[in-house]
């Protein structure tokens, strides 16, 4: 890890530099561009960016998206620039920290240097050595006049990082998060998981449900995938409304949920999936323009609990899941522990 983040730093301390040189803003598909160039992994986007650099073209907003698009486009490289943003984060706080320092610094130095022109104007009677201090005195307020544009840059830069590191931050959650429903995704659910595993080998328990919708692709087929989606938004609020504290609930994918609950037995865990059954199956969704009534909105459930030293993230999901297939067999709209036979 602290290999990825040294050369993560390196490089960033190269790409933010030139960014803020050549008026480039800090969102996160220019700092990828910026990024991959100084990485010098990507020759094409290379050579270009040298031409470009050279002629010292203007990088418009056109030219950033066209940068964008033509080299950083593909899944795999898209995924590499998130994998390693977060790396880049705590070069941003340092960058801030340094900065701010300066600033300090600089505003310090430039009210003592006020008070030391002040004491010498004036202070000797003979010419030579007062023309002499004169020009002493003047090429010192030049460099003060000079360490004051520097205070602003420093100050403008430091705006700009500010705004970088904000836009790594939210690309980085965004990362993690279903698009539609604002869960986590599989892939952030994946990593809770193992997180999970590594708390349990400290005595402590958890437990996994997974909810499916039922019938929803009959749903879907009979109303419409924009009213499929709606669903799937109802299903995910209520979960959400339904956890608490470190529990973590995330879209599994398709129409299939996940629930990890921390600190629960399975018998507490089947309390909690008791109560977001009756909850959801509660519900009626109707449209308000329309007044089309879609009815309720079932949801079956398995549960399971991870069995320190036996268990993988892989066999607690397949009981669980086995779990919730005997419930979907039993009638829909059931919870049903996992089973051992």
């Amino acid at each position: 890890m602290s290999d990825t983040l040294d050369f993560a730093k390196s490089i960033a301390r190269k790409a933010v530099p030139e960014m803020i040189q050549r008026q480039v803003p800090p969102t996160p598909q220019n700092f990828s561009v910026w990024y991959t160039h100084c990485t010098g992994r990507n020759r094409a986007l290379t050579q270009k960016m040298n031409k470009l650099i050279k002629a010292d073209t203007q990088f418009t907003p056109t030219l950033n998206a066209q940068l964008y698009d033509t080299y950083i486009s593909n899944k795999a490289e898209r995924t590499q620039i998130q994998r390693q943003s977060f790396t880049a984060q705590s070069l941003m706080t340092d960058l801030l920290d340094l900065m701010g320092v300066m600033n300090s610094e600089t505003n310090t130095y430039n009210q003592k240097l006020d008070g030391y022109i002040d004491d010498l104007s004036g202070k000797y009677e003979d010419s030579g050595l007062q023309n002499m201090m004169k020009a002493l005195v003047n090429q010192t307020k030049e460099m003060r006049d000079s360490g004051g544009e520097l205070n602003q840059k420093l100050a403008d830069s430091r705006k700009e990082v500010e705004h970088l590191r904000e836009n790594l931050e939210k690309i980085t959650e965004e990362a993690s998060r279903d698009a539609l429903t604002g869960l986590a995704n599989r892939k952030a659910f994946d990593a809770k998981i193992k997180e999970f595993i590594e708390q349990a080998k400290e005595g402590e328990i958890f437990s996994l449900l997974m909810l499916d919708i039922d019938h929803f692709k009959k749903f879907n087929d009979a109303h419409g995938h924009l009213v499929g989606d709606e669903v799937l938004k109802i299903v995910a609020k209520e979960l959400m409304n339904a956890v608490k504290g470190r529990d973590v609930v995330a879209r599994f994918g398709g129409e299939e949920f996940a629930v990890l609950l921390p600190t629960t037995s399975l018998q507490g865990a089947l309390v909690v999936a008791e109560n977001l059954r009756h909850s959801i199956a509660s519900r009626e969704l109707a449209r308000k323009d329309s007044k089309i009534n879609y009815g309720s909105i079932t949801i079956s459930i398995g549960a399971g609990q991870f069995l320190a030293g036996q268990d993988t993230p892989a066999s607690l999901i397949k009981r669980a899941d086995e779990a919730l297939y005997r419930s979907k067999k039993g009638g829909r709209n059931r919870v049903t522990q996992e089973s051992f036979d």
